[in-house]
């Protein structure tokens, strides 16, 4: 805790209503931490580095002979080195216990040592050794969590044994089910796996990724078990990552150096005109399925524009957000000032979205009639990535199943979506999407968030709520960048929560927060 009981308890006697309220920050506390913090880490940098034997060196992922990108940092240290045949760690739930097996069995006829990640579990149950959990950051935290603190999308921590294991594997095999997804442990050791080693997923069964899946897994290629010839190819695979001769595709790399320009001219190409802090983006249901949604997003367009310098940005797509948009842009022209609207939508893709979206019959999609287009990514998956590196605050209204990544990709960037969540959808939390987004941020009033989530508000009341949500919001990003409300800054790269602090996945430093000390949940 940040207060002391001591402190809590002058507060009360002083009749300060934020006495107990974590989400409020008085300055002597900002400075109080801050002076912990500094002192934690100069405490940490003066720790002698231990001796290591020679003979017994660290490995740096040896069995993976990938070449990292620039903008990684650098693997982490295997810290239990390891000799004799390469080993093979099968991710997986209890319920593809067989198929494991099966899986193992393929693999040590290959040569390969093959552990599976249930034989702990099974090993516990039998009574033969305690299950050790790893410590986690919030271990020893015994209050609320800061929602702010929350580094990554909420996973639990990661048995010791499978981290020894996947430290020493050359090669991660997961084995995707519905039962896998639902299963915190199993979330936890893709978590625990991701840009630290090979991973090569295998689909047991059809069934709808969640979205941290889809982030973590779903972009590289599966092997699907239900496949003629899925054997060999998994084989095959493995081969290749073990070879110690052999270079990794350089596509990986190209992709996110492709990703990082779109992302650093899209923010240059709006930061031209416009002032990103004050920017808005706007993402929803291509198809509105009530006249209440209706009215919010007319309404919510409206009051945008009374507020005079925002800057409001969607996908380009029908539906909600073009509402919104077209609402602002009348409302702005009723007041005789220039409606600041960017329209982001990809240069083509391969799927129709002729439906949801202005596409020309070659795929390539048309400019916005009304504001400003910028043409980013080649395809709808690439461009829902760039804008959610890009804009810091997002409003999301109704939404169908494939809003689930977009959703993510804004939380995986540590960037805040405001949720309706009355209007349902995926708003209301359908499809996957993410708990986290209905969490109440730091320095927005609870009250107003709540009227997010009633139903039986009205149409104004909640665009009112909204656009103080996003006020309270904008004020905190200028302050954390110690500027006046009134300043106009310019191009800023980082996000609220990573100026607070933030331990990147892309920096290869995975932080495992446990919630509560709950036991493995299989």
């Amino acid at each position: 805790m940040w207060k002391t009981e001591n402190e809590i308890k002058e507060a009360k006697e002083k009749g300060e209503r934020s006495s107990e309220d974590f989400r409020h920050w008085d300055k002597k506390y900002v400075i109080a931490v801050a002076r912990e913090i500094g002192e934690m880490v100069r405490n940490d940098g003066e720790k002698p580095k231990p001796k290591r034997d020679p003979s017994k060196r660290g490995s740096m992922l040896r069995s993976y002979p990938a070449f990292l990108p620039d903008m990684v940092d650098g693997p982490v240290e295997v810290m239990e080195p390891r000799v004799g045949k390469p080993l093979i760690v099968i991710g997986l739930h209890p319920e593809q216990k067989l198929f494991g097996r099966s899986l193992k069995f393929l693999l040590e006829n290959e040569g390969y040592e093959v552990w599976l990640s249930i034989e702990e579990v099974e090993a516990n149950s039998q009574g033969d050794f305690p299950m050790k959990m790893a410590r986690s950051v919030s271990a020893d935290y015994r209050g609320q969590m800061h929602p702010l603190l929350k580094f990554t999308p909420s996973c639990t921590s990661v048995p010791e044994d499978f981290q020894s294991k996947a430290d020493q594997a050359g090669v991660v095999v997961f084995v995707l089910s519905e039962a896998f997804a639902n299963s915190k442990t199993s979330k936890g050791q893709v978590f625990y796996c991701e840009h630290r080693k090979h991973v090569i997923p295998i689909k047991y069964e059809e069934f709808d990724m969640p979205g941290w899946m889809n982030m973590l897994i779903g972009r590289k290629r599966y092997e699907n078990s239900r496949t003629d010839g899925y054997k060999e190819l998994v084989i095959s695979r493995i081969r290749r990552a073990l070879d110690p001769t052999a270079r990794a595709s350089e596509h990986n790399e190209m992709n996110e150096v492709k990703m990082a320009y779109s992302t650093r001219f899209l923010k240059q190409t709006i930061d031209a005109y416009s002032d990103l802090l004050k920017c808005v983006y706007v993402f929803g249901g291509v198809s509105i399925s009530s006249k209440r949604t209706l009215d919010i997003c007319r309404s919510l367009g409206q009051m945008l524009a009374d507020v005079g310098d925002i800057t409001l940005a969607t996908g380009g797509l029908f539906g909600a957000a073009d509402v919104v948009a077209e609402s602002f842009s009348e409302a702005c022209k009723s007041r005789h000032c220039e409606a600041d609207i960017w329209h982001v939508v990809p240069e083509r893709d391969d799927q129709d979205y002729t439906r949801k979206a202005r596409q020309h019959a070659d795929r390539t999609f048309q400019v916005v009639p009304y504001g400003r287009t910028v043409f980013s990514g080649d395809s709808m998956e690439e461009r829902e990535s760039i804008v959610a590196r890009v804009f810091e605050i997002a409003v999301l209204i109704e939404g169908e199943a494939d809003l689930s990544h977009e959703c993510v990709e804004f939380l995986w960037n540590d960037h805040l979506v405001i949720p309706i969540k009355s209007t349902g959808g995926a708003a209301g939390g359908s499809f996957g999407i993410p708990h986290k987004i209905f969490e109440v941020p730091a320095g927005v009033a609870e009250l107003d968030w709540n009227v997010l989530k009633d139903d039986n508000a009205n149409a104004e009341d909640v665009a009112t709520a909204v656009v103080k949500i996003i006020q309270s919001l904008q004020e905190t990003l200028h302050l954390e960048n110690n500027e006046p409300v009134g300043a106009v800054p310019r191009l800023r790269s980082r996000s609220i929560r990573q100026r607070i602090s933030k331990a990147r996945l892309q920096s290869m430093n995975t932080v495992i927060i446990q919630e509560d000390n709950s036991p493995t949940d299989f």
